[in-house]
């Protein structure tokens, strides 16, 4: 009797630990364009409900390669949207669409001068 009690206890620890966590804190991969590999990392600031952000292009082949990276700040504008600026003072807008993932928008126009999507679908990385 005392073993099924243990696992339960287990479990419901694990569960709500679980639900305790930051979705968007995480490395999210999306597509940027051919021959490209683009991820955006998503961190706490420390402040409550504020977001460092950077986003990365690199070779498809060679991440050590990057051909793009910017960086910027957002805040938590409600329960699953974040905004604020990335190099530049261009505006992002990045909101939970479920699944497990999100989308970033308002970019106003590709980062670094090259032709890169930063608008999109991200899908988390884990390893």
């Amino acid at each position: 009797m005392r073993l099924p009690v243990l696992a339960l206890g287990a479990i419901m620890a694990l569960t709500a630990s679980a639900s305790a966590r930051d979705r968007f804190d995480a490395d999210w991969g999306g597509d940027c364009g051919p021959a490209l590999q683009c991820w955006l990392e998503i961190r706490p600031a420390g402040k409550a409900g504020t977001y460092r952000i950077r986003y990365v292009a690199a070779d498809r082949m060679d991440a050590s390669d990057v051909r793009c990276e910017t960086r910027g700040n957002v805040r938590r504008a409600n329960g699953s949207r974040l905004v604020g600026t990335i190099s530049g003072g261009k505006l992002i807008g990045i909101r939970s669409v479920g699944a497990g993932r999100i989308s970033v928008s308002g970019s106003g126009g590709s980062p670094c001068g090259l032709p890169l999507r930063v608008n999109g679908i991200y899908t988390p990385i884990g390893d």
